[in-house]
């Protein structure tokens, strides 16, 4: 009989033995609690004076200042499988600010064709002014003055114009504002959809319950982001 239960006998466990110790690992792993993914959110309340406030999920912790606020977005990134961007941190009298640069590849770009037929001439307006590519001086006119022109013309200041700004993302210093994201249609869907990670990451670590209109700023850091172009 003993030759019969036991499925190995060599290893002194019965198959019975077998079973259970299989049944109690399995209940073990059920009950154990599952690994909860961090926490990355933002929560807004009232803020001074009528202003609305918000805070990041990790903003409150007691490390985050100077070196330990750039370990700890790091880190975050890191874990978060996000590669290619490095994290300084600077402090003065009162607050701090981050600079991030994160590299973007060839890949990450549109094709000069493909960024003129994703924009329109009007993209690269500013403050209702737009650059006369054709003038030799550069020269600013009104969008009221570009509806005047030939289609022809505004076609091609409008590629003139994409070229620039494809070519200036991809610059030593090209600088990115995180607040317009989804303004840099230079960069494909993918490369969008990494930037507003990292934004979301970032933001979990800060808090702010300033109120410009009193002239009141209470931020736990600034940032600047760059871009750094890799050409391989």
């Amino acid at each position: 009989m003993d030759n019969v239960v036991k499925l190995f006998p060599d290893s002194g466990l019965s198959l019975v033995d077998r079973i259970h110790r299989a049944r109690m690992a399995r209940q073990a792993a059920e009950a154990a609690p599952a690994e909860t993914a961090p926490d990355y959110s933002v929560t807004t309340r009232p803020g001074y004076m009528g202003a609305t406030a918000w805070d990041g999920s990790n903003s409150r912790r007691s490390d985050l200042y100077g070196a330990g606020l750039s370990k700890a977005i790091r880190e975050a990134l890191k874990g978060d499988g996000i590669k290619g961007v490095t994290v300084s941190v600077k402090t003065y009298t009162g607050g701090q600010s981050i600079t991030l640069k994160i590299t973007a590849t060839p890949r990450d770009y549109l094709e000069l064709a493909e960024y003129i037929d994703a924009t329109h001439i009007w993209d690269f307006s500013a403050f209702g002014w737009i650059v006369d590519t054709d003038s030799e001086t550069g020269e600013r006119v009104s969008t009221e003055a570009v509806n005047g022109w030939s289609h022809e013309k505004m076609r091609r200041v409008h590629a003139e114009l994409a070229r620039r700004d494809l070519e200036s993302m991809k610059g030593e210093h090209a600088q990115l504002n995180h607040f317009h994201i989804d303004n840099y249609k230079v960069f494909r869907p993918d490369f969008i959809k990494k930037l507003h990670r990292i934004a979301q990451i970032v933001d979990s670590f800060n808090y702010d319950d300033s109120n410009s209109m009193v002239d009141y700023f209470d931020r736990g850091f600034y940032e600047t982001w760059y871009i750094k172009y890799a050409d391989k």
